[in-house]
């Protein structure tokens, strides 16, 4: 009788993460999950003191781009206004030194 009740048991809690997965922590792999229909995240470039950069690969396009993606935590302490003010004055450059601004947005609340 207690080992069909924790079998049960068991079965049930396996039920409940197929249907309920636990949340990703891991940045990367929340961030591949949030873009998989735009872009291939292939790795982490390098971190500033605002951003994380990623290569990633534009599936719509075939081409690979660089994803400047806000630190979650300095989101939500500074907002976004900063880093969308960043993403205006980039837009404006142009120069064969400095990366073109393709597209902004905001996925998974980033």
């Amino acid at each position: 009788m207690a080992g069909e009740g924790a079998t049960r048991w068991r079965s049930r809690r396996i039920d409940t993460h197929r249907i309920f997965p636990p949340p990703m922590t891991d940045p990367h792999a929340r961030l591949s999950a949030a873009l998989a229909d735009r872009y291939r995240i292939e790795r982490e470039l390098g971190q500033g003191g605002m951003a994380t950069v990623y290569l990633a690969h534009d599936l719509k396009h075939d081409r690979d781009v660089a994803l400047k993606v806000l630190r979650p935590e300095l989101g939500a302490v500074l907002g976004t206004e900063r880093f969308l003010a960043e993403i205006k004055i980039t837009a404006r450059l142009d120069h064969p030194h400095i990366l073109t601004l393709i597209d902004s947005g905001v996925s998974d609340g980033s």
